[in-house]
């Protein structure tokens, strides 16, 4: 993962309660790479296998979005992680991920969204209507 996307997922992972955060965590230890789709503002985790005990069993984690804040050299921003079916799915960023490269970023407060706001549907929206 690059820094900012490193940044972003130790904050979610400090979000959660241990149990959670330690399953997280495990999901992320396991072999995946990361799919960047539209100039890497969604990056999508493809792991190479699923293991049911890194499953996150909490209905809530079938679908669910957490709005991570950020500070971007001073500037708001917001990233969103994405949870389908009790796994991470992806990181999505508002800036193509050049854009973040050797600036300062701070985390700004984590609140839980709704999936349907997610840059992802924004995109298929512009792109397809």
């Amino acid at each position: 993962m690059l820094p900012t996307e490193v940044t972003i997922t130790k904050s979610v992972l400090n979000y959660f309660d241990e149990n959670i955060s330690n399953l997280l965590e495990k999901q992320l230890s396991t072999d995946f790479f990361m799919e960047r789709i539209p100039d890497g503002r969604i990056n999508i985790f493809r792991f190479y296998s699923f293991d049911d005990n890194l499953r996150i069993s909490l209905q809530e984690f079938s679908d669910l979005l957490i709005k991570v804040g950020l500070l971007v050299d001073g500037k708001r921003e917001v990233a969103q992680v994405s949870f389908y079916n009790g796994y991470i799915f992806s990181i999505e960023l508002k800036q193509p991920r050049k854009f973040y490269v050797d600036k300062q970023i701070e985390i700004n407060g984590i609140e839980t969204g709704l999936p349907e706001d997610s840059y992802t549907n924004e995109i298929d929206k512009a792109e397809h209507g």
